[in-house]
């Protein structure tokens, strides 16, 4: 049995290096997570179980909103945003979700008063389903204003059980 695999008693194993928290909704949905550290990047990879339809909302990194993003970006699989205080990249491993950018309402943030989020999007059906996304953040760096390209190894690579022990998977 590989690391991340279920175990005897049902219990999920995390990869070396991964944090694996687990959420349950009063048996309505059961969400298992791991977070894989990939510098860059920030791997996350979700399995869902629920007995209805869900909605999901998956947030990237805070960047400061003033002064105006010089690019940003949002649709099929990715949102990002880079600006003279940083740059935030999400993408959707799986592409089944669409990216946007939330501009919260001021003073939702403790380091600057008004800023812009790069979110994935996404409807779950009921039943079992993979999700995963990178999400890259850092200070601005001439040179890089579409963000680092994410691993060609995890990119598509998260199947509906979402089980990131599997030599295939991230």
């Amino acid at each position: 049995m590989g690391a991340g695999a279920a175990g005897s008693r049902g219990r999920v194993l995390r990869p070396p290096g991964a944090v694996a928290p687990r959420a349950r909704r009063g048996g309505r949905a059961d969400v298992d997570t791991w977070l894989l550290p990939h510098p860059p990047w920030h791997l996350r990879v979700h399995r869902l179980r629920t007995g209805r339809r869900l909605l999901s909302a998956e947030g990237a990194f805070a960047v400061d909103r003033d002064p105006a993003a010089y690019r940003d970006a949002a649709g099929p699989g990715h949102a990002r945003v880079g600006s003279p205080a940083g740059l935030c990249v999400i993408e959707d491993l799986t592409g089944a979700r669409t990216g946007e950018l939330v501009r919260p309402l001021p003073g939702t943030n403790v380091m600057v008063p008004r800023t812009v989020i790069p979110t994935l999007r996404g409807e779950h059906v009921p039943g079992g389903e993979g999700a995963g996304s990178g999400s890259s953040g850092r200070s601005f760096r001439p040179g890089t204003p579409s963000g680092p390209a994410v691993p060609a190894t995890c990119h598509g690579r998260v199947d509906a059980c979402g089980d990131p022990s599997s030599p295939k998977r991230c």
